[in-house]
């Protein structure tokens, strides 16, 4: 074993005490979480408290695309579904019904105490299939087409980041989701609130943590690219070459979907 350099010593000794600096203020104030269809953000102040998600249990209405205010109208003496966001609707059972990937639901999330004078953004990241985003009756935010048949629906992943003001202390989000194009349904990705200063600086860190390990592995790609070239007989370096290239360019494809964010209209095959 080579001894290890002075300055490759001096290295590991930096990061270790960059890493050991750093702390995560965020998680100082446990965040509050929904209830049965009901959150509380009485005693969170976004200014000091940083953004919060909505999770916990929403209201889970199967098999129902309910506009805003077909709500009120609901039955109220029936038994109510919850399901826990973010997650996948699989598995869950609905009326002695299994479900699977295929189908279109409606969840709705009350949230109270919450400041009025603030001007608030929403981020979330694509769903399954196609959704539509209400919040006290008003559509902020949308992917693709939303309805009831696979042959009508139109699958779309797109982040959305979207500013919204309200006038009063209570917000009513409505979430309709519709899926018949992969294999689980629902609701994966958590739905953001903050200010909107908060939100944009967590989208920026996120997209260029994303396009930094897109530009290092694809530049490793080359690299081995590079290394087949000057010797044709390692076809090891090719197949590893091949492999960095479609892993950078899939990371274009999720995350925060860089690629779809400049061409909206990109095939969602693809």
């Amino acid at each position: 074993v080579y001894p290890l350099l002075p300055h490759k010593c001096l290295f590991i000794v930096f990061a270790c005490l960059f890493l050991t600096s750093c702390s995560d203020t965020s998680q100082l104030k446990s965040s509050p979480v929904a209830h049965q269809g009901l959150l509380d953000l009485s005693n969170w102040n976004f200014e000091k408290d940083g953004v919060i998600k909505l999770n916990g249990e929403w209201e889970f209405h199967w098999k129902q695309l309910l506009a805003p205010h077909a709500l009120t109208s609901l039955d109220t003496t029936k038994q109510q579904e919850f399901v826990t966001l973010p997650s996948s609707w699989n598995g869950y059972q609905v009326n002695g019904e299994t479900l699977g990937g295929d189908g279109y639901a409606t969840y709705h999330l009350r949230i109270i105490g919450n400041d009025h004078h603030n001007k608030l953004m929403f981020r979330t990241s694509w769903m399954s299939g196609s959704y539509n985003l209400f919040v006290n009756g008003e559509l902020i935010a949308s992917n693709g087409v939303v309805t009831a048949t696979r042959e009508t629906m139109t699958p779309q992943y797109l982040p959305i980041t979207v500013s919204y003001q309200s006038d009063t202390d209570s917000l009513e989000i409505i979430l309709q989701v519709a899926n018949f194009y992969h294999r689980e349904g629902g609701a994966w990705n958590p739905i953001e609130i903050g200010l909107e200063q908060q939100i944009k600086k967590i989208r920026e860190n996120a997209l260029s943590i994303d396009l930094f390990l897109c530009g290092a592995i694809f530049i490793m790609g080359i690299y081995y690219l590079g290394l087949y070239l000057y010797r044709r007989e390692e076809r090891a370096s090719l197949m590893f070459s091949i492999c960095c290239m479609l892993v950078a360019f899939r990371s274009l494809l999720t995350g925060e979907l860089y690629l779809p964010s400049i061409f909206p209209g990109i095939d969602w095959d693809l």
